[in-house]
């Protein structure tokens, strides 16, 4: 899965953009890499709209939901169909997170930034 990522220290948020196949394995590095990120976002975009998510059931999105939370708050962007649906199914594991799901990047993003207060410095 090639991934990349973009951080916005001013708006604190990060974006991550996946496209090609993704597996579960692939997921749980990306979640891992995601843990050690330092600054100041506590807000992150992931973007699967150019990514085939059919290499990943629902056993492994409960294992990702179980996982400790890295982000205040996750918007995850993805087309309808498969990845979209296994989008919302991740947001219904973790109700006391919050996690959105949308089709398109700035309906996220808007999401992302509701209410927010941008970092010291920005």
């Amino acid at each position: 899965m090639p991934y990349s990522l973009e951080a916005d220290e001013t708006i604190g948020v990060l974006s991550v953009t996946a496209s090609g196949t993704i597996s579960g394995t692939e997921l749980l590095q990306l979640h891992s890499e995601l843990a050690g990120q330092g600054g100041q976002r506590d807000r992150c975009l992931l973007d699967f709209t150019a990514a085939d998510v059919s290499q990943v059931g629902g056993p492994m999105v409960r294992d990702l939901a179980a996982l400790p939370p890295r982000f205040e708050r996750l918007a995850i962007v993805a087309r309808a169909g498969p990845a979209f649906g296994l989008g919302r199914m991740y947001q219904s594991s973790v109700p006391d997170r919050a996690i959105g799901v949308f089709m398109t990047r700035d309906n996220a993003i808007a999401w992302l930034l509701k209410g927010a207060t941008p970092p010291h410095g920005a």
